[in-house]
């Protein structure tokens, strides 16, 4: 079961949209912690 979760991960990450995203939703959590989103 883990195994094939992690060869999942490991197509899903090959596809540079997917790692924007991922990067992109890090960098606003850490915006948002940072209270730079203004009205959140």
């Amino acid at each position: 079961m883990v195994r094939k979760l992690r060869e999942e991960f490991q197509k899903t990450f090959q596809d540079i949209n997917v790692c924007a995203l991922v990067i992109a939703g890090l960098y606003l959590e850490e915006a948002g912690k940072k209270g730079l989103i203004p009205g959140l």
